[in-house]
């Protein structure tokens, strides 16, 4: 018995003792060192899942239906039809890329290039602004100009841009856009090159800030087709309703044209005496001219005559 005591106190097994083993065995940690790390030597295994998780992405970024584009939606149309342009839109996501991407996925839609040809194919927008709402939907706002402005000279008539750059006029030329063109002849027949701004945009906008006056606050309907010497000249003529042209100045600011306007109708040619009238001259500040038919030479008519009142109407001989 002692013997047993000393050697359990020993730690040491009895002679012909069996050992008892452990209830839960412990392993031995497995020696890793021998693995390689780097992506080469990652097993295969790993590879093959990682591509198919590749695969299975792409098929659902590429092909799934759930995210495919379904409605198109567009605001702030008013002379062009909003129908036009969703139906343009649409056209422009049918197909695929290489044959087998559709381009009317939510992920792959080209905004940028959708606006282009929109600009492109509409030439009476301003402007406009594509954006998507997952999963299916494109969201097209547009804001449009109220006139076009087309170049014509010696050759094919082009489009300006609001910066006076000149561009295609196909689409502009279309019937559908002809109650809103309007063109300026340039009779020097100088060639148009690509990219060479022909009117600035003041320029531009002192044209159409004229042809509204004339039109809403004269009633002189002028003719959509203006002509001017050579674009340098700054100088623009109008023909009207009435039958008589009118000769303006960009130079000139064109309050400053149209308060002279004013002033001449108001004191020289009322609407009874522009029956026989053959043109109306502002070019020149401070000063205006005008002819009749069958005059030697023109009626010039100082600052001071304009700016002098008007003379009341004598009512007593209008009641003879």
């Amino acid at each position: 018995m002692s013997e047993i005591r000393k050697a359990f106190l020993e730690k040491k097994p009895v002679q012909g003792e069996v050992p008892k083993r452990p209830f839960f065995p412990v392993r031995k940690k497995r020696d890793l060192s021998h693995i390689d790390a780097t992506p080469e030597g990652r097993p295969v295994v790993v590879i093959v899942l990682w591509m198919l998780f590749a695969a299975t992405f792409a098929y659902v970024v590429l092909f799934s239906p759930y995210h495919r584009v379904g409605t198109v939606r567009v605001s702030g149309t008013r002379d062009v039809s909003s129908e036009e342009v969703r139906a343009f839109v649409l056209r422009e996501l049918s197909g695929s890329y290489w044959g087998f991407i559709p381009k009317d996925d939510y992920f792959l839609v080209r905004k940028d290039r959708i606006r282009s040809d929109l600009l492109t194919e509409f030439p009476k927008l301003k402007d406009v602004a594509i954006s998507t709402s997952f999963p299916r939907r494109v969201d097209v706002s547009v804001t449009e100009r109220d006139r076009l402005l087309l170049w014509c000279s010696g050759g094919p008539c082009f489009l300006l841009a609001s910066d006076g750059t000149p561009h295609e006029a196909r689409y502009a030329e279309e019937d559908a856009n002809q109650p809103f063109v309007h063109s300026i002849v340039d009779e020097s027949a100088e060639p148009v090159t690509d990219g060479a701004t022909i009117l600035s945009g003041d320029d531009m906008a002192a044209y159409f800030t004229l042809e509204k006056a004339f039109h809403d606050e004269f009633s002189l309907d002028p003719v959509p087709v203006a002509s001017t010497p050579s674009r340098v000249s700054r100088e623009l003529r109008f023909t009207m309703g009435e039958g008589w042209d009118l000769f303006v100045s960009l130079s000139l600011a064109p309050e400053k044209t149209l308060s002279a306007l004013r002033l001449l109708f108001a004191k020289e040619l009322p609407p009874e005496k522009r029956t026989d009238l053959r043109y109306v001259d502002l070019r020149t500040e401070n000063r205006a001219f005008y002819t009749v038919k069958g005059a030697p030479a023109p009626v010039v008519i100082t600052a001071d005559q304009l700016a002098a009142p008007v003379p009341p109407k004598d009512e007593n001989k209008n009641k003879k």
